[in-house]
């Protein structure tokens, strides 16, 4: 017992001899503290590299008299050194400097703050622009340009605005020279367009001539972290200000809005689910003009709320009465064929016989569309084969074809008093197209057919015929300069947001300039009213009234006639023909070689890329080997170093005969078909090809040759055999080739091959470009 009470006595006193250790230790460090400033909240404690408030620093006497300091001091108060601004609170100044605008920068780039980084931004633009350019100066014939094409006016639009936005940031940002290394740091490091094609087929892109009031960009670019939301609008601001000062450019900035950072970067081409076009259509280019004109005028029938328009998207008031002739419900029902019709099978993409792909991965409703093959309403002169049925960019989708208002054009005191006796029949029609993508030219053929079918110069089913996969057809093209972009879709990204369109205000969001539906409307507006005053001079009047005769007397008379052609030649039963015995003995060498080697089972597979254009026939022997295509190279034009065709070594004896049956008919008088026309029974001349496409019971679909010719555009064929049919289609002109050589441009005009029975053979010399 005394022994633990010995122990527990000891152990007190350790305890109590660490504890006075302990307390000398605390004194020792609070005078050392206090001597160097701690404890005491001196203006030493509080200084900065650079101040945070232009205030006497706070000290200890400050709380001395706490009755003093229960009255506001407004000498106390926070004050911002770098935009004088005062503040209640340090907290809010603290916030102040957090989270607006140049004060930040200049804070963090001056007391070397790590938080202040360049990040990359992305900004999305809706803006609109004027285009009235020469449409014929597009994109179509590219493939003989040796250098780039020049830019668009849609190209040099967004290139602007990427521009003012640059400078519109440094003048924001770097004002003072504190922070002036910042200025070279800003920069774009890519952007978008809605209207380009740049990760799409380069035929898909907007044509020129072609006015927007709803195009996106999105302009990806590093700045700096800590911009806030209410520099960013005046920096929107400060770029609609620049773009409106620059006369080389008639651009209106009418939204912005900030991008979220997603897995899956916004991008304004690849994202967008939907384009919206409307073609201001004159009123005088349908049947009973005049009737639709006094109804027009008749006064309107005013609803309840006392509008003038039925919708935000037209200027088109109620008229008490309707329409006193059926044109418009012809234009309806027109229009309603150019749409695509929705797949009751949307699992069964099988383009086998005309047939009609489904818009697979399209938003909702929208990827159960049929896609359908408008090649024959694309300019002939499209790049890299786009106007074949064979290529993807031929297959589009047009969602909705339909009148959205009409509109009047308003007096201009400018114009030609001459003129001035005509306005009242200057009233429009708004046809608005809805589609996934639109080639070239492709509205304004639409357009041009429905005037026609209105009218009944073509059938009602023209564009069922015209969209075959089979066939071309002559489509007629209406004029220029009054088509534009209206709008973009991005149904995806509405989707996140509750619907709202892609500059409309959410939660989710960070929204700039908003879009406003009456802005969009009034604009549309503007842009109409721009058009109408550009055609109605007397220059452009005359121009429109040549072709509307034209398109009545002449181009729908010979399409009509192509159609009474291409069904007779679908509906044709072609007899089995019989053996032929005046053969020109030139051919006998190479028609020998070509029946050894069907009879020997020799024939070559078909290339896959020669596959997609050949027509698969029934009434071909089952044996595949007896029918295809193949090529064989000029060996007098080329040393065989071991690239040469696998043909050239397996059939010398064909390879000989082809190129010297070459020579020979080039000595004869021959038919040419060129994009100028057809120059008939002239001298070849024709020097000796690198290439001859070897043909037996092939079919092909229409299309065009894929390379470029080099030197020589010009491909000549001939049909070889013992077959009916199977003549030579060019644009929809019909040629008889059997023993019939024919040249004609095979890399630019669409041409492909009749039904046949029979056994034929045909042999196509061409030269295509190599590659260096």
């Amino acid at each position: 017992m005394d022994s633990q009470m010995r122990q527990h006595h000891e152990a007190g006193g350790i305890f109590k001899s660490f504890f006075f250790l302990f307390s000398l230790l605390v004194r020792s460090s609070c005078s050392f503290f206090t001597d160097i400033g701690v404890g005491k909240r001196t203006s030493a404690c509080l200084a900065r590299p650079t101040p945070l408030w232009s205030k006497p620093p706070t000290t200890v006497s400050d709380f001395q008299n706490t009755e003093e300091k229960s009255s506001f001091d407004s000498s106390t108060v926070p004050i911002c050194s770098y935009c004088s601004q005062t503040f209640g609170s340090r907290n809010a100044l603290f916030r102040h400097l957090r989270d607006d605008n140049v004060c930040s920068l200049k804070h963090g780039g001056l007391t070397g703050n790590t938080n202040t980084k360049m990040i990359k931004e992305s900004v999305a633009f809706l803006f609109g622009y004027e285009d009235f350019s020469d449409s014929s100066n597009d994109i179509l014939d590219t493939r003989n340009r040796k250098s780039d094409p020049q830019p668009t006016v849609a190209e040099q639009v967004s290139q602007g605005i990427q521009q003012a936005l640059v400078e519109a940031l440094k003048s924001h940002i770097c004002q003072d020279e504190t922070v002036s290394f910042l200025s070279s740091e800003i920069g774009i490091v890519s952007s978008t367009q809605s209207s380009l094609a740049r990760l799409r087929h380069r035929a898909l892109s907007q044509e020129a001539g072609c006015s927007a009031t709803g195009d996106v960009v999105v302009v990806t670019l590093s700045v700096p972290s800590c911009i806030s939301l209410s520099l960013w609008k005046r920096v929107f601001k400060t770029m609609k200000e620049r773009l409106s000062e620059n006369r080389d450019l008639a651009v209106q900035l009418l939204a912005c809005r900030l991008m979220e950072k997603d897995i899956v970067p916004f991008h304004a081409e690849r994202s967008c689910t939907q384009r919206i076009y409307h073609y201001v259509l004159p009123i005088s280019w349908l049947p009973d003009a005049e009737v639709l004109t006094e109804w027009w005028h008749q006064p309107d029938e005013l609803p309840q709320d006392g509008s003038t328009a039925n919708n935000l998207y037209s200027n088109y008031p109620k008229k008490a009465s309707k329409p006193p002739t059926d044109c418009l419900k012809f234009l309806k029902e027109a229009l309603r064929h150019a749409e695509s019709s929705i797949s009751r099978d949307p699992d069964n993409d099988d383009p086998s016989d005309d047939s009609i792909k489904v818009a697979k991965g399209r938003y909702g409703a929208l990827g159960n569309r049929e896609r359908r093959a408008w090649h024959s309403f694309a300019s002939p002169l499209l790049v890299s084969g786009a106007v074949s049925p064979n290529h993807e960019t031929a297959w589009r989708v047009v969602d909705r074809a339909r009148i959205i208002g009409f509109v009047e054009e308003e007096s201009n005191e400018k114009s030609d008093p001459k003129i001035q006796e005509t306005k009242e029949n200057q009233i429009s029609a708004i046809i608005e197209f809805k589609g996934d993508d639109f080639l070239p030219q492709q509205v304004r053929r639409i357009i041009g057919s429905v005037v026609a079918m209105t009218h009944g110069w073509l059938p009602m089913d023209y564009f069922s015929v015209s969209t075959c996969r089979k066939t071309v057809i002559e489509t007629p093209v209406a004029p220029a300069g009054r088509l534009y972009l209206s709008g973009v879709r991005f149904h995806f990204d509405e989707l996140k947001a509750d619907g709202l369109q892609l500059f409309q205000s959410h939660s989710s969001r960070r929204v700039v300039e908003e879009w406003s539906a009456k802005d969009a409307w009034n604009r549309n507006i503007i842009l109409q009213q721009q058009i109408l005053q550009r055609k109605g001079s007397r220059d452009e009047i005359f121009i429109e009234s040549a072709w509307y005769e034209e398109l009545r007397d002449v181009v729908c008379p010979r399409i009509r006639k192509l159609l009474d052609l291409q069904k007779d030649v679908i509906d044709e039963d072609i007899p089995m023909p019989i053996p032929s015995r005046d053969i020109d003995i030139s051919y006998i060498p190479v028609l020998a070689e070509l029946r050894r080697i069907v009879a020997d089972g020799e024939w070559p597979e078909t290339s896959v890329a020669r596959s997609s254009v050949i027509q698969s026939k029934n009434n071909v022997p089952e044996d595949k080997r007896k029918s295809g295509s193949f090529t064989v190279v000029n060996p007098l034009l080329f040393s065989d170093d071991g690239s040469f065709p696998m043909a050239n070594k397996r059939f010398p004896c064909l390879v000989h005969e082809v190129f010297r049956l070459e020579s020979l008919l080039s000595e004869n008088k021959v038919d040419r078909f060129t994009l100028d026309g057809v120059e008939e029974m002239i001298d070849s001349n024709r020097q000796p090809s690198s290439h001859c496409a070897v043909n037996c019971n092939a079919e092909f679909t229409p299309h065009v040759d894929s390379g470029i010719g080099a030197g020589q555009t010009i491909s000549m064929i001939v049909g070889l055999g013992d077959y009916q049919g199977g003549e030579l289609f060019i644009e929809g002109e019909k040629i008889d080739i059997r023993y019939n050589p024919v040249e004609f441009d095979g890399f630019r005009l669409r041409h492909w091959t009749a039904k046949f029975a029979g056994e034929r053979f045909s042999l196509v010399w061409f030269t295509p470009e190599t590659k260096a």
